[in-house]
């Protein structure tokens, strides 16, 4: 709830976008594979990059976070079942392009200088990549500080992810970054209405630093209220003055 209201995700509720649906199956396959279960989150994976076809790129890293945990067999697991998705996806491709490497993405059809011409997105990553990384960071209307403030949470909460769950910690910053420097070279990445929908994948993967930065808040809340609760009446408030002795009369 606090990242659907701190953050641009509050302008697509009831937006129709494949983003939205596409990072939440991103997400539960990066979950399956955080409990140990390489076949479910293998095949989540797949299915976001059918849903969406940039998340292609989550696969290696899940491949290779299966592989750094459960070694060989959990590498092979993530990687069958990602194929069924993946390889229906091709199929598609293939039946509709002519192969299964070319995507819609591929067969963009404008008008160029009076005449139709196809066109593919891949030409679109040309923005210079410091440019692009600071419209998506401080862009008044784009940029995540100005509307996500609750990935702020993400900082601090990343740091205590780390000292619990360090190599989940590590594939989400990876991921993280990935993503916007990828997205930072794209020709038409601020032509959303609000906040930008290809860093909605972004929003998603800061949920749990997010979640642990405010169970560490109300853990320290908590504590501080315990304490000033059970303080003696009369003890002194830290860093207070001592209340002041009466004076008895002569």
């Amino acid at each position: 709830l606090l990242l659907m209201a701190g953050s641009f995700l509050r302008r697509y509720d009831y937006n129709i976008t494949p983003d939205v649906l596409a990072a939440l199956v991103a997400a539960l396959g990066r979950l399956a594979l955080w409990r140990g279960g390489d076949a479910r989150g293998g095949l989540f994976l797949g299915m976001a990059a059918a849903a969406k076809l940039a998340n292609l790129f989550l696969l290696p890293f899940g491949l290779v976070y299966a592989l750094a945990c459960r070694g060989r067999r959990g590498l092979l697991r993530c990687a069958a079942s990602a194929m069924l998705p993946a390889g229906a996806l091709l199929m598609v491709n293939l039946a509709l392009f002519g192969s299964p490497f070319l995507s819609s993405y591929d067969r963009n059809v404008v008008l160029q200088e009076g005449a139709l011409a196809v066109v593919s997105h891949r030409s679109h990553f040309d923005r210079n990549v410091l440019s692009g990384l600071a419209g998506e960071l401080f862009d008044r209307e784009h940029g995540l500080i100005p509307t996500s403030p609750a990935l702020w949470l993400a900082l601090p909460g990343f740091a205590l992810m780390y000292r619990c769950r360090r190599r989940e910690a590590i594939l989400a910053l990876l991921l993280g970054e990935f993503f916007l420097l990828l997205f930072a070279t794209y020709r038409y990445w601020a032509t959303t209405r609000f906040g930008n929908r290809f860093l909605i994948l972004l929003v998603v993967l800061a949920a749990p630093p997010v979640a642990l930065a405010l169970e560490w808040t109300g853990g320290w809340l908590k504590e501080r209220i315990g304490l000033a609760r059970t303080a003696p009446s009369g003890a002194p408030a830290r860093g207070g003055l001592a209340p002041a002795r009466r004076q008895s009369g002569s």
